[in-house]
């Protein structure tokens, strides 16, 4: 195998192992502080997104309420819709009538199934002032909360968001510390290591949700992991053999 292929594997693999790594429950904990935050306003839906800089977008982690499911995964520009312009800004923003604000993203919102009438949107901060995310209210009932009440809920998402950073950044996190490992005694591929590291970065979501389902079968007893791993092999198996055909 050419050294290039080693290390662009090595890229991919570590880049995989990241999600299953990740504390189990990590979006579980964000859908109930978003399920929270749309029972406290008496929302249409609550979302919450992660800041993915190396992309340049937002990636919708959770989401509550109407058009939940098809807000979940969405990707987001960085600067594009409420939401975007939060994160770029790291500014909070209230809007009472969205279809008139040049800053809203109809396609986006229409592409859930909800559109809202307002939205209130809050950027989620670590305690060093770096943003991490941002939590979007939509559509808040009468009365029913502020900015600074939605600040709460972001406060409590920035508990967990790091989690889910880290799970993004620990492939090439992996990558950096061999290479520093490495240090002069092989430059060239430290170097290599290093320019491949920052292409690892994106963890996939359907390998994400993989490692939620085995991080789940960790709580079953033996008999169902036994049965779990069977079928594992079978569909591997069956994988091989229609590769073999092709």
């Amino acid at each position: 195998m050419a050294a290039d292929d080693l290390i662009r594997r090595l890229a991919e693999a570590a880049s995989d192992v990241a999600p299953a790594l990740v504390p189990a429950g990590v979006d579980d904990a964000l859908r109930a502080i978003a399920e929270a935050a749309r029972a406290a306003f008496g929302a249409g839906a609550v979302s919450i997104a992660v800041l993915d800089e190396d992309a340049g977008d937002l990636h919708y982690r959770a989401a509550a309420g109407e058009g939940a499911e098809q807000v979940e995964g969405l990707r987001l520009a960085l600067g594009k819709g409420i939401a975007g312009y939060v994160a770029s800004t790291g500014q909070s923003l209230a809007v009472d009538e969205v279809r008139r604000d040049p800053r809203f993203a109809a396609d986006v919102a229409e592409r859930t199934g909800y559109v809202p009438s307002a939205v209130a949107a809050v950027p989620v901060v670590d305690p060093h002032g770096r943003v991490l995310g941002v939590l979007s209210v939509l559509d808040v009932a009468e009365g029913r909360g502020d900015l600074t009440l939605a600040g709460r809920f972001a406060d409590a998402a920035a508990a967990v968001l790091p989690l889910a950073v880290a799970a993004r950044d620990l492939g090439g996190a992996l990558l950096e510390a061999v290479a520093a490992a490495l240090g002069d005694a092989d430059a060239d591929l430290a170097t290599a290591l290093r320019g491949v590291a920052a292409e690892s970065r994106t963890v996939d979501p359907d390998l994400a949700a993989m490692a939620a389902v085995f991080a789940e079968l960790r709580s079953l007893g033996d008999r169902e992991q036994h049965a779990a791993l069977r079928l594992l092999e079978e569909f591997s198996a069956y994988a091989r053999a229609v590769r073999r055909r092709r």
